[in-house]
């Protein structure tokens, strides 16, 4: 994806955390640090992060891309045959933690002996020799009530499986025992090992945090070269299974790391670098025109100033000092039309893609049969106060909604109901802003092809 991408000089300790399943992020994660020629030198881990970690001192990518993509519960325990799920609400996750919970009960200990077999199964000694790469792991010796924190270098092929084990060892698997003492998940003294690196010596570090369950001991990158990747999506469980999880939450660690990198770009999406494609819409914002034009849609006691100062007021708090306020409202229109974040896109491409989104949406939308919509309304009038929107707009996207709504006139009748369901989605109101300027651009200098109709002002009058 990535090519002619200049190599790093300098060599990094690459410390990765605990998170079950979610650890495929790491995966992504080493995809793409393969890409940017980073060198590691060492790798530093926790649970998942231990085992991922013998692929990455064994240089060892295909054979954890290999795993991860055949991974089943069955692969990590022991389930007995007559212990079955009851199939909970369709959802594999409350299925799998069912299972579990009722083997638990029953028999007091999970067998993780299929881990076992994994784990022995991808240590290749030969391999680790010849990297000569330094791996730490980190696990919780309950006998002593504190952390173990082991090299390879240091054990043989079975005593580093032992430590292994041990640093993944989730309360309520079978327990692990190295000469006498019981161990237990590194989790639970530290799950992203950043002071275990640092005590061995390493100074530039690479921290890969999954948001796994466990105990986080902090980091203070003083005296060091830190780089921080954590997913910036949330879904999915340490006990998901699912293989459109694990595609997913793996690409996600491939996408944040090109972006913490500088290959890409993007708040809430990836995207590729090309600054001056924002440039003439920054200069519509500044426009008293454009401002004029927009003003039925902001808030009565909005603030006062120039008008690119009082259009950077209406977006999400987090953004509003943005250098690029442009690519922020793009974005903003992407999310209200729920344009898949899962990919990577030219600016461009993610204009064309989120307005054609939005003419689908006008077409349909402005000759919809409102009946069905009664229920929809008596939804929202009994859950306004606390609008989660969970029963009435499970499918829909926000400015979909906003869409409905406007045609069932709650913007006239139920003005606070409406007011609340749109204040739920801090991106909504930057979203319409941002069809005005594209509106706005193609009459003063086409940006989008129009296809078989021009995009128009009056195109947006249901936004109001």
């Amino acid at each position: 994806m990535f090519e002619n991408l200049p190599e790093f000089r300098k060599k990094y300790c690459l410390v990765l955390g605990g998170g079950g399943t979610k650890g495929c992020y790491e995966i992504g994660v080493w995809k793409a640090l393969r890409e940017l020629h980073v060198p590691i030198e060492a790798v530093v881990g926790t649970s998942i992060g231990a085992l991922n970690g013998v692929w990455v001192a064994q240089n060892d990518f295909e054979k954890a891309e290999e795993v991860w993509d055949n991974l089943t519960l069955d692969k990590i325990l022991h389930i007995p045959s007559d212990f079955k799920s009851p199939d909970l609400g369709n959802s594999p996750v409350i299925n799998t933690f069912s299972v579990l919970g009722k083997v638990l009960f029953e028999t007091g200990k999970l067998d993780n002996k299929p881990l076992r077999n994994l784990v022995e199964a991808q240590i290749n000694p030969e391999k680790l020799a010849k990297s000569k790469m330094d791996l730490g792991i980190v696990s919780f010796n309950t006998s002593r009530l504190g952390p173990t924190e082991v090299f390879a270098n240091e054990h043989t092929t079975e005593e580093l499986a032992d430590y292994l084990m041990a640093s993944a060892t989730f309360p309520g698997f079978k327990g692990t025992r190295i000469k006498g003492e019981s161990f237990l998940d590194g989790g639970l003294y530290d799950n992203l090992p950043f002071e275990t690196a640092r005590k061995r010596g390493y100074r530039r570090l690479i921290l890969v945090d999954v948001s796994g369950i466990g105990h986080y001991r902090g980091v203070n990158p003083q005296g060091t070269e830190t780089i921080y990747i954590k997913n910036s999506l949330e879904f999915g469980h340490v006990l998901d299974f699912r293989p459109e999880f694990i595609q997913r939450f793996k690409l996600l660690g491939y996408l944040d790391t090109m972006k913490i990198f500088g290959r890409l770009t993007g708040n809430s999406y990836f995207l590729r670098r090309d600054p001056g494609f924002f440039s003439h819409w920054n200069k519509i914002l500044a426009k008293p025109e454009f401002l004029e034009e927009v003003k039925y849609l902001l808030p009565q006691n909005h603030p006062q100033g120039n008008p690119l100062d009082i259009l950077r007021a209406t977006l999400p708090q987090e953004s509003r000092l943005h250098k690029n306020p442009a690519h922020i409202f793009l974005e903003c229109a992407a999310l209200a039309l729920n344009v898949d974040r899962f990919q990577v896109y030219h600016p461009r491409q993610l204009t064309e893609k989120t307005v054609i989104k939005y003419w689908d949406h006008m077409e349909r939308i402005q000759t919809l049969d409102l009946t069905p919509y009664k229920n929809f309304t008596t939804g929202l009038l009994e859950e306004w106060r606390q609008p989660l929107l969970s029963r009435s707009v499970k499918e829909k996207s926000p400015l979909e909604l906003d869409l409905i709504l406007s045609r069932l006139e709650f913007p006239r009748y139920h003005p606070k109901i409406y007011g609340a369901v749109t204040r739920h989605f801090p991106f909504l109101l930057p979203a319409k802003i941002f069809f005005h300027m594209v509106a706005w651009s193609q009459k003063h200098r086409l940006l989008l092809p129009m296809k078989s109709r021009r995009f128009t002002l009056a195109d947006l009058e249901d936004l109001a």
